[in-house]
């Protein structure tokens, strides 16, 4: 195996570690070998799909919250 075939499989190795922090991250943990999908783009279009349901859900609690601090403005100037 030459320098380049090293330097290839080393970067694969890296890139299978990420994924496997990314999904635990999102999904917590899980067995290895039945929750996670085998193949590398069915694994990133998975965890494309949790950053999207993190999203709504952010952008939901952030409107939550603006409401919470608008009400809680106006409260105040009521006394």
């Amino acid at each position: 195996m030459d320098e380049y075939e090293e330097a290839v499989l080393f970067t694969f190795a890296l890139l299978e570690t990420r994924l496997d922090r990314l999904e635990y991250v999102l999904g917590g943990p899980h067995d290895t070998t039945k929750d996670k999908p085998k193949a590398i783009p069915d694994r990133i279009h998975k965890i494309e799909q949790s950053l999207q349901q993190l999203a709504g859900k952010t952008a939901l609690l952030d409107e939550a919250n603006n409401l919470r601090i608008q009400f809680f403005n106006c409260s105040s100037f009521q006394g």
